[in-house]
């Protein structure tokens, strides 16, 4: 069963969010700690890596694994984003893709599927189905 992405949609996976430490610039912590009701200094002692020297930018410490903010919903096979609406610019800027190892790893993690010559998913037809109907659901909600 041959599925084309032209464009990856995020596959909810998590791998990136569980691979790479975010760096945020003050002004950009400051912003997510306001919308969480927490000051600056409240946000860099909660979900500041410890590790990081300096005062001109911050790391997001990992926990359980990967970012603070991936968060799993009870019966729910998508790793998600508490903080979506306003997640730092670099998750924001990230482009999934069969070019990417993570999403690669998080396509035969979740789905277990690979990703052909093409850059494009492949494997057994019902697992294809079953991504198919998953890809299909992610366009209908960008639609609503």
């Amino acid at each position: 069963m041959l599925l084309r992405l032209p464009g990856w949609p995020c596959l909810r996976c998590g791998e990136c969010c569980r691979r790479y430490q975010v760096r945020l610039e003050p002004a950009e912590a400051e912003g997510i700690a306001g919308r969480l009701g927490l000051t600056g200094i409240e946000f860099r002692e909660r979900y500041g890596d410890r590790r990081w020297p300096g005062e001109s930018s911050m790391l997001l410490r990992h926990e359980n694994g990967g970012c603070p903010f991936l968060e799993r919903p009870a019966g729910s096979g998508d790793d998600l984003c508490a903080i979506h609406d306003f997640k730092p610019s670099s998750c924001r800027e990230w482009t999934a893709g069969g070019h990417r190892q993570e999403c690669r790893a998080g396509l035969a993690r979740r789905w277990g599927l690979t990703v052909d010559s093409l850059g494009q998913p492949a494997g057994p037809d019902e697992k294809m189905r079953d991504f198919r109907l998953f890809v299909d659901s992610l366009v209908s909600d960008r639609r609503t």
